[in-house]
């Protein structure tokens, strides 16, 4: 068990689970921030519709898909 400072358990909120079940949705978590990035980060010079084009690009649109059904896959 994990413990603080002061020999309390740590991970109180996830009593009933395991540690290794909160780190694990802390990485999908991340993870999922990495796919929206991919979004976001497709414009530059500050435009305003992150959306426009998207569909012009249908490798983009493969990778995308393919990377969050293998996240929900393996989690």
């Amino acid at each position: 068990m994990v413990q603080d400072m002061e020999q309390n358990p740590m991970y109180k909120a996830f009593e009933q689970d395991t540690p290794s079940r909160h780190l694990s949705v802390v990485f999908n978590l991340f993870v999922f921030m990495q796919v929206f990035n991919m979004i976001c980060s497709r414009k530059i010079n500050d435009e305003f519709n992150i959306f426009k084009g998207i569909l012009g690009n249908p490798s983009f649109c493969v990778v995308w898909v393919v990377i969050a059904f293998v996240q929900v896959l393996v989690t």
